[in-house]
């Protein structure tokens, strides 16, 4: 397309990369336990200065930070259009703190002041729009896009293995709204009782999130393994028979789930947005209350007791992942965005 396109990905350190002759991607150096005015201010400017020079038609922005960073940029770029793409609404919704309280009332009131003839939202689920309260105006300009979407040629569907003990496995960025330490103890005591389950963690620490979590917790909790940083996913799931994914909420929808139910994993999932769009109960493997080890239990034990619908639950899963999120459907989508977009003429922008 002959849109000039920019994107914007929050990254460690700061990288600009043209990887067509009109689309560059600015590596962001946002990071996410750096929240004060202080900061904000400072990538503010540096991201004017930028832009200033050359502004692009369009701005596409990952992750909430980053969004509230491009509605700030709008008085200065008055011609370009805005893509918002929340990625989550992450801790700020998951925690109870003052800080994350007030970051929460400080960041949805920024989001809500976006340009309703210059802004289009995307979300992962249906729920993070409404928790924003964006206008009708902004609404109208929102869609949903059921994550980042998975090419299922590249995780194709394998047999789940039909011995015992049963593998659960969960892969995850090591962060205490992930919920992963939540999964490790209800296996753990159900493993304590003899019940014949293992939980195999992949990941790592985000130092970067105001909440890591050490996987020196995991040692010596029964059935419970860890085995750090993995780029094997089809391989992890030929050797698991059930997907667990024990978020606290604050999720978009997470790749990873859309990697195991496209390799034909059932999955066990918390009632949160994003995880219970994707998995529905019974269908495509089993939903669980969230932050709580025995509801996680019950839901666990359902896949033990009955390991013969495992193989049904997981092609339903990759089924669903086809229908919904396969990445030439998310390709299709923003093809269809950029293009309705290229129609907005400046003068017309000018006179709204």
């Amino acid at each position: 397309m002959d849109a000039d396109i920019l994107a914007l990905v929050p990254v460690a350190t700061e990288n600009s990369t043209r990887v067509a002759d009109n689309i560059q991607i600015i590596s962001h150096r946002s990071s996410g336990n750096r929240n004060s005015v202080r900061e904000l201010s400072s990538e503010w400017r540096w991201l004017s200065k930028i832009l200033r020079n050359e502004p692009p038609s369009i701005i596409v922005g990952y992750s909430l930070r980053i969004c509230v960073l491009s509605v700030l940029l709008q008085p200065l770029l008055r011609r370009t259009q805005f893509v918002c793409v929340v990625t989550s609404l992450g801790f700020f919704v998951v925690s109870n703190s003052i800080f994350a309280r007030a970051a929460r009332l400080a960041i949805f009131s920024v989001l809500r002041l976006a340009s309703p003839t210059r802004t289009s939202f995307i979300f992962e689920n249906n729920s993070d729009r409404a928790r924003i309260g964006l206008s009708e105006r902004l609404a109208a300009r929102s869609s949903i896009h059921y994550g980042a979407g998975v090419d299922p040629d590249e995780y194709s569907p394998s047999n789940i293995p039909n011995t015992l003990p049963i593998r659960f496995a969960t892969v995850s960025r090591l962060i205490w709204s992930k919920g992963v330490d939540i999964a490790a103890t209800a296996i753990s005591r159900l493993a304590d009782k003899g019940e014949p389950v293992e939980l195999h963690i992949f990941g790592y620490p985000d130092f970067s999130n105001p909440q890591p979590v050490d996987p020196k917790g995991f040692e010596g909790l029964n059935g419970v393994y860890f085995h750090g940083r993995s780029e094997r996913i089809s391989e992890i799931w030929q050797d698991h028979h059930v997907a667990i994914f024990a978020s606290r909420g604050g999720e978009g929808l997470p790749r990873a789930l859309l990697e195991a139910a496209a390799c034909g994993r059932p999955c066990v999932v918390t009632n949160v947005p994003g995880c219970a769009d994707f998995i529905r109960d019974g269908v495509e493997g089993y939903v669980a209350s969230p932050d709580s080890e025995d509801a996680l239990e019950e839901a666990i034990l359902r896949c033990v007791r009955e390991p013969g619908r495992l193989p049904a639950l997981g092609a339903n899963a990759r089924s669903r992942l086809l229908a919904m999120s396969t990445a030439e459907d998310t390709k299709m989508k923003y093809h269809n965005l950029f293009a309705a977009l290229q129609k907005l003429s400046a003068p017309r922008e000018r006179a709204c």
